[in-house]
C-alpha cells in the first residue's frame, strides 16, 4: 500500500511540475431555483519550479513517460496556435506590420 501512496505522490508532483489544465463551473439560479447562467472556464496552471526542483533532486530516476511528453508537446502546440489566432484576430487577420527602420531625411528651409 505504501508503494501505491508513493506513486500517487510522484504522479501529483509530476503534474504540478509539468503544469495542467483545470475546468471550473459556476452556475447561477433565480429565486425559483431555475438555472439562469452556467459558466465554464478553463484555466492553465503553469509548471511549478519548486516541483520541478524536487523531481530533479530525486536523482532523475523519475523521468517523464513518452505519453506525458506527447501530451505536453500537444498542449504547448495548441497554446501556440491559440496565441497566433488571437494575434491575427486582434490585427484583423493581417500579419504583423513591419517596422520602418529607415531614417527620414530632414529637409531644410532652403537658407543653407
Amino acid at each position: 500500500m505504501e508503494n501505491n501512496d508513493n506513486e500517487s505522490l510522484i504522479r501529483a508532483l509530476r503534474r504540478k511540475a509539468f503544469g495542467y489544465t483545470v475546468s471550473e463551473q459556476a452556475t447561477e439560479y433565480d429565486a425559483e431555483g431555475n438555472e439562469v447562467k452556467n459558466k465554464v472556464t478553463t484555466k492553465e496552471v503553469p509548471p511549478d519550479l519548486t516541483a520541478i526542483k524536487m523531481l530533479l533532486e530525486m536523482g532523475g530516476e523519475e523521468t517523464a513517460s513518452e505519453e506525458e511528453l506527447e501530451r505536453e508537446r500537444d498542449r504547448l502546440l495548441s497554446l501556440l496556435a491559440e496565441m497566433q489566432k488571437a494575434r491575427e484576430s486582434a490585427s484583423g487577420g493581417l500579419p504583423p506590420a513591419k517596422k520602418n527602420t529607415k531614417k527620414k531625411k530632414e529637409i531644410g528651409n532652403g537658407t543653407d
